[in-house]
């Protein structure tokens, strides 16, 4: 088992990302019932739909980005260019 420094740092990476994902969800959560009691029914409806069609929308966005980014984050690390990165 690996001791020292190592388990430290993931110890702490794992508890920051443990806190991150469980604060998004409180505050999406308060959110969304903070919205279903101003709005009327239609209009938190069609709010509901709006958000899931940007959330479905942005997936192939994203997976798009990481791939470029495999492919040209290692050239502009080579060649110093700060703008590419």
């Amino acid at each position: 088992m690996v001791q020292g420094k190592e388990t430290g740092y993931f110890q702490r990476t794992t508890a920051i990302m443990i806190i991150t994902v469980l604060s998004k969800y409180i505050t999406v959560y308060a959110f969304n019932v903070g919205l279903a009691r101003l709005l009327s029914l239609e209009d938190y409806g069609d709010y509901k739909v709006a958000e899931t069609f940007v959330s479905l929308a942005s997936i192939p966005i994203v997976m798009g980005v990481a791939g470029a980014a495999v492919k040209f984050l290692p050239i502009a690390f080579k060649e110093s260019n700060l703008e590419l990165i």
